[in-house]
Order: structure tokens, then C-alpha cells, then sequence
């Protein structure tokens, strides 16, 4: 279909196609940071760029993800059905259209958050031609957080711009108009959505358009090479040290003491900590690593407790060259490695802090219904590894990495023997000595998924329950302290960096204190 355009028309919307084919072609965003010393042994220095994101497309888990004013965005694609209606002459007429679209938010977040939606279409119908550009800007409310929990995530979104109007019947025309949308999207990469936009006296008439839209969030025009390079192996960004048998991946920047070492949550990477790396590298040393069998680190003995993680950690920067004292950092499961880390090596332990961290009794207080639909989660994550390994294609363990680290069955089976292995882990850190001595702060997401797990029925007993565990854990030291991040879920490093960057800073300040009275 052709639809004709005027110059301004033209310009602006091949403006548009090309910067949504920059944004697609080549991986973007490396955030600078300091260049870290050699670790001893390991045979190369980090690299002076901490990757944040890289295009994983393929054509089963098609994602862009970019960095736009600090934040991480995702690109939208779509196909939209209209239908056109003159409510002056209260006038309907098909108009079936294909519309080429660009939106901007953070799938991830839950909430309200801005949002940026280009809409170039061309209509066909009852004998009128017609092209439409509209760049609004607006807010989209999702309302639960997007995760393996909540696959299946509502939302409502309205906006507002002008619309640049071309009809071959009355020429040019620039209306304003607004827009409101509600829909579903399913595994952050398929959406259904219903979409209305009123625009007023379009050379005298007053139309809306009722628009269905099924879109997969994806950069449709990522040239080859750069999806072929998604599956090509990409090596590590930090070190690779020995360790009881197996290599490990640790990534160390900036420079001081004491040096923060961070331990992720249940099966995540390093990555999940780049948020909060290149600001405290200028304060003082921070190392994060992943453990056996995640990302780039090789797998490890079985049981993947979190006595296992402590001695391989414990190896690990003994290997590298750091010297205690260290400030310990865990997210999620990570908080039971670090604590049973400093229950078991306490003179090296001067600092911890807990990042929505998981208690050991969190399980055994919990209803029934909550320990019966993590068995069942733990069932099927061990069945996707076993598929993994006998060849099968599943989703990335994380979309911030490329293909060929983030799909390896390794992965996959990491994170089933990790949560597999959570009941024991509990168990050991309940017969460790679970007292503190040393300055401890407890960062809460207001909003956490893992606050909500469980059946709805129950969920304001769990609800309840995550609060009460999370202020047990700030009691565990004479110096704790408690802070809560108001607009976070689980992953507070990532919706909320600065309370994350502003509790280790207290932490390690607290600690250099202590040591120059």
C-alpha cells in the first residue's frame, strides 16, 4: 500500500526507521570503569569495560535490551489491526493496517514507568488513503513484576503527542492527541494488547482508531552477523582461577581496602551486581564472581550447598591474592553463603550486607501450599537442565549475557542443584553460630517478588512473614541496621542501585573507622 507523504512527514519517519536500525544493528552500552590490577596467577588483567547488554536475539527468545539515560530499555515490534471511526459523521470503516512501532520501558519493573511509542501507519478504506506518524510520550502501569513467577504479566498504559496526518483527499494536518492502551504480555517477549486513540478535528473531523495488537518484543532489522555473534563464544570478562578442581570467574575493579565481595542469588552471574560495580570501584576494591557452574565458571562437586559455595569462595580469593579483612555482599540465596562465610571464617569478616536476602527459616514458617509449589519449582527447573543436557533449546538462564554462555546446560543444571539444595543449606546455617559482631545493614525491597511467592490466598501471610524474617536478620548484629527500598522488587541493586551503592559505603566506612580509631 502507498501511502503519500508530505517532506516533513518523510523526514521524520525515516529519522525514526533510522534510529531504530542503529539501536538493533551492533550490541550497545559499555560503561566505562577503572582498569583493575592483575590478579596473581591469573594470567591477564579485566578488561576496562564492564558489559551491561548485548543483543540476544533468536528466533525463540527474541530480546533487544539498550541503555538509555542510565536505565535499561527494551524495543518493541508489532503488528496492529485498526479500525478507523469518524464520530462526527459517527462512521465506521475497516482499515486494516500494518503498523511498525518502537516502544521503550523496563519490562522488569513493576509499577508505574515513562514510556516512548512511535507509531508510523498507513491506512486503506472506504476509498481514502491516509498516513499517521505519532510520536507520544506517556506512562505504562504494570502490575505485577515480570519473572519466572509471574510469567503471565497485565498492564494498563496512556500517552499523549501529536499526529502527523496525511490524507489524500485533504492533505497535511498536525492534530494533537492521546492514546490509552491495556493488554498482556507473556514471558516478557509476546504481547496482546488493545490500544485507543482519539484525535480531534483532523481537517474537520474528529476520528479514533481502535487498534489489536500483537507484537514480540524484538529489533526485527538485527543484521545477521550480529545474531550469529550472539552464538559464538565470547570469553570472560574477568579471570578464570583454579579452585578444588574446577575454574571459577572472578571479576575485580577499583582499588582500597576493605575489598567487597559480592555473591549473587540463586543461580545469577556477576552480572547481576553491574549496576553497583562501577560506582563503588571508586570507593574502594569490589570483586563479584560466578559460581560453579554459572555463566562462565565450570561446574563444581554435588551438593551445591552453601558450604560448598564458602570453601570454593574461600579458595577462590585465597587463589587470587585478597586479604581479609573483606565485606561480604549477598543477594537472595547469597545472603546464606556469605553469613555461613562469616560464621565460618570470622577474623576475616568485617562487613556484611544482605540485598533482600533469603532467612534459613523462611521455608519451615512458611503455609504448606508455599513449600509445596517450591518443590514443584525445583521439579521442573531439574527437568529443564535434563532436557539442556540432551541437546534441547531452552530460554537463557539471563538475557544480559550472550547465547553462548547464558544457554549452557551447565547453567541450567546450576541453578536446579543450587535451589535443589536450599533445605540443606538452611540447615547448615542454622547449626552454624548465626551471631554477629561486625557493622550489618539489611536492604528490603518494598515491592520483592520472593515477598509475594505462594498461593494469592496466602500471600499476605507470606507477605508478613518475609517482614518479620527480614527484620530477625538486622537483629542478628549489635550494629545493624535496617533500610527499606520503597520502589524495588527483589533485584534492588537494579531497580534501586543507590540504596544498594549507599549501604555498602556505610559498611565499609563504618569498617575503615574501626580500624583507624
Amino acid at each position: 500500500m502507498t501511502v503519500p507523504m508530505n517532506p516533513a512527514f518523510r523526514l521524520v519517519s525515516i529519522t525514526a526507521l533510522a534510529a531504530w536500525w542503529l539501536c538493533s544493528a551492533a550490541p550497545l552500552s559499555l560503561v566505562p570503569r577503572p582498569a583493575s590490577a592483575q590478579s596473581p596467577g591469573a594470567g591477564r588483567a579485566s578488561p576496562d569495560t564492564i558489559p551491561v547488554g548485548e543483543w540476544s536475539d533468536d528466533w525463540w527468545y527474541p530480546e533487544g535490551r539498550v541503555r538509555l539515560f542510565g536505565q535499561r530499555l527494551s524495543l518493541v515490534a508489532g503488528v496492529v489491526v485498526n479500525r478507523f471511526t469518524d464520530r462526527a459523521a459517527r462512521e465506521t470503516f475497516g482499515a486494516w493496517q500494518i503498523d511498525p512501532s518502537l516502544d521503550l520501558y523496563r519490562p522488569e519493573h513493576r509499577g508505574l514507568s515513562p514510556t516512548i511509542s512511535l507509531m508510523w501507519t498507513g491506512v486503506a478504506g472506504a476509498g481514502e488513503r491516509a498516513g499517521f506518524f505519532a510520536p507520544t510520550i506517556g506512562v505504562r502501569h504494570q502490575l505485577v513484576e515480570s519473572d519466572r513467577a509471574h510469567p503471565l504479566v497485565p498492564f494498563v498504559g496512556a500517552g499523549v503527542g501529536p499526529y502527523f496526518a496525511h490524507t489524500s483527499t485533504s492533505g497535511n494536518a498536525t492534530v494533537f492527541g492521546a492514546n490509552a492502551t491495556a493488554g498482556i504480555e507473556l514471558f516478557r517477549t509476546v504481547r496482546l494488547a488493545a490500544r485507543y486513540d482519539a484525535l480531534r478535528r483532523v481537517r474537520g473531523h474528529d476520528l479514533s482508531m481502535l487498534s489489536l495488537d500483537f507484537s514480540v518484543r524484538m529489533p526485527p532489522t538485527t543484521p545477521r552477523r550480529a545474531r550469529a555473534k550472539m552464538h559464538d563464544y565470547v570469553p570472560p570478562p574477568g579471570v578464570m582461577l583454579d579452585v578444588e578442581g574446577h575454574r571459577l570467574h572472578l571479576v575485580c575493579v577499583g582499588s582500597g581496602r576493605p575489598t567487597v565481595v559480592f555473591d549473587a542469588g540463586l543461580a545469577d552471574s556477576w552480572v547481576a551486581w553491574e549496576p553497583v560495580l562501577p560506582s563503588l570501584a571508586r570507593t574502594t576494591r569490589v570483586c563479584a564472581y560466578d559460581r560453579a557452574g554459572v555463566a562462565w565458571s565450570e561446574p563444581g562437586p554435588l551438593p551445591r550447598t552453601s558450604r560448598q559455595a564458602v570453601l570454593e569462595l574461600h579458595a577462590l580469593l585465597e587463589r587470587a591474592g585478597i586479604e581479609p579483612p573483606i565485606v561480604l555482599v549477598g543477594h537472595s540465596l547469597g545472603g546464606f553463603n556469605v553469613r555461613l562465610y562469616a560464621a565460618e571464617h570470622p577474623a576475616e569478616v568485617a562487613g556484611l550486607v544482605l540485598v533482600d536476602a533469603t532467612h534459613e527459616d523462611l521455608m519451615s514458617r512458611s503455609p504448606a501450599a508455599v513449600r509445596e509449589q517450591q518443590d514443584a519449582a525445583i521439579e521442573q527447573l531439574c527437568r529443564a537442565a535434563e532436557f539442556a543436557e540432551r541437546g534441547g533449546r531452552l530460554l537463557p538462564v539471563v538475557p544480559d549475557l550472550p547465547l553462548s554462555v547464558a544457554s549452557r546446560a551447565a547453567w541450567h543444571r546450576a541453578r536446579c542443584e543450587e535451589f535443589r539444595a536450599t533445605a540443606e543449606s538452611a540447615d547448615q546455617l542454622r547449626r552454624a553460630d548465626r551471631s554477629l559482631t561486625v557493622p550489618l545493614v539489611v536492604v528490603t525491597g518494598a515491592r520483592s517478588v520472593a515477598r509475594g511467592a505462594g498461593p494469592r490466598a496466602r500471600r499476605a501471610e507470606v507477605i508478613a512473614l518475609w517482614d518479620t524474617l527480614q527484620a530477625e536478620l538486622a537483629r542478628l548484629s549489635p550494629q545493624g541496621t535496617r533500610m527499606i527500598a520503597p520502589r524495588s522488587g527483589h533485584y534492588v541493586q537494579r531497580d534501586e542501585p543507590e540504596i544498594v551503592i549507599d549501604a555498602v559505603r556505610q559498611v565499609v566506612e563504618r569498617v575503615r573507622a574501626a580500624s583507624n580509631p
